[in-house]
């Protein structure tokens, strides 16, 4: 039996999103939101939760929250913001059907891990990543791809019990190197991360080998059955990375659907850029009202539906030349103070361009008072993207 919609009368939102994607393929529609908990959530994440949980409940299916906290070194996850994640998005009535802690399940992934060394499709890399990025760039096999699955067992065994030290070894996922993105090509999967100069938050120092986000998430994707993955076009080059990976363990893939890239101008939608202004003092912290996250436009007066206006104005068409765009008012007050009074306006209008003739000059005026108090324009750009095809713009080489 196959997955159905609900007719669009039928769902708590007066605005249908249009269909998912060979949805009469599964039995329950399975949507995820997985954020890293090193930060509290921003504009930028509301569509990935927004469309994800709505279109779970569309089809009667699941929506899952899954906390992506396996990189302590780059990303350190804290306490705090597991709750205060958990709190922005309950605010943004997207209760969750079940949750998952990926650092909780680091033995399901050294279990596959190991799957896809025994089956040849995986080898460890002890290549400096120099070395591998001269050798992946000339479409040349890693002098450790040609390893016997005994031999990369006995060194997946010293990556995990100290025998390597962190950046000494990597485990890769085989692939074509002959693929036309760089970025494919024997791509990392685990790394070592030093326990002792950085400690997981809930974990401690329990574990030395993290998986990438890459593999974290595909094999978790799998297990827990999700159908469809909704995310931003900044992640078109992981689905021919899970592709390599499903094949070498025998499984399907599923469907993907991105949207665009929330393009903003006067607020700055960067989470390292976030955390510097904290640190710095610019700011009071992660609710302050000159901040674009969650927290700080509830802060500000903003409502649980106007925020959701913003993520049901991604609604990508599947075909043609033309590109919707929409211009959503953010409205910033002169002073500190006054942002904190009364509710602020959230205003959506959608253009439809012509990419050859660009964006057409768009006249969202308000009242006069609101003229005067710093409008903020951000554009959003979106087509639909169901399957990724072809190489991406960037072809970085991760190690």
């Amino acid at each position: 039996m196959s997955a159905r919609a609900v007719s669009p009368q039928s769902q708590s939102e007066s605005k249908a999103l249009p269909p998912l994607p060979n949805a009469d393929k599964y039995a329950v529609i399975v949507t995820r939101f997985a954020p890293n908990p090193d930060f509290v959530l921003h504009l930028g994440s509301i569509r990935a939760i927004i469309l994800s949980h709505d279109y779970a409940r569309m089809y009667r299916g699941r929506f899952l929250l899954r906390f992506d906290d396996t990189d302590p070194r780059l990303k350190k996850s804290a306490l705090e913001y597991y709750d205060l994640i958990r709190e922005d998005v309950r605010w943004l009535e997207c209760q969750w059907d079940a949750e998952y802690i990926a650092s909780d399940r680091i033995p399901v992934y050294y279990e596959h891990a190991e799957k896809v060394l025994r089956s040849g499709d995986a080898y460890i890399c002890t290549c400096t990543p120099e070395n591998f990025r001269l050798n992946v760039n000339a479409g040349r096999a890693c002098p450790d791809r040609s390893k016997s699955p005994e031999q990369n067992l006995v060194d997946w065994a010293k990556m995990l019990n100290g025998g390597f030290g962190e950046g000494e070894a990597v485990l890769r996922i085989k692939t074509d190197l002959s693929h036309p993105n760089p970025a494919v090509r024997d791509w990392p999967a685990l790394r070592i991360i030093d326990p002792v100069k950085y400690p997981h938050p809930r974990v401690g120092s329990k574990y030395r080998v993290w998986p990438l986000f890459n593999f974290g998430s595909a094999i978790d994707d799998h297990l827990l059955g999700v159908s469809h993955v909704i995310r931003g076009k900044e992640h078109l080059t992981n689905a021919p990375r899970t592709e390599y990976l499903y094949k070498a363990l025998g499984w399907s893939i599923q469907e993907y659907v991105h949207y665009g890239r929330l393009k903003t101008t006067d607020i700055k939608l960067s989470k390292s850029l976030m955390v510097k202004e904290i640190e710095e003092g610019l700011v009071e912290g992660y609710s302050d009202p000159r901040l674009p996250t969650l927290a700080a436009l509830r802060r500000r007066g903003y409502v649980p539906s106007a925020l959701r206006k913003l993520g049901q104005c991604e609604r990508d068409e599947p075909e043609g030349d033309r590109q919707d765009r929409t211009q959503v008012q953010l409205h910033r007050k002169p002073d500190h103070n006054n942002s904190l009074r009364g509710r602020t306006d959230l205003r959506c209008a959608s253009a439809t361009t012509s990419r050859k003739e660009g964006p057409p000059r768009q006249n969202l005026q308000g009242s006069s008072k609101e003229r005067h108090s710093q409008p903020t324009h951000l554009l959003i750009g979106h087509r639909s993207s169901q399957k990724e095809q072809g190489r991406p713009a960037d072809g970085t080489v991760q190690h």
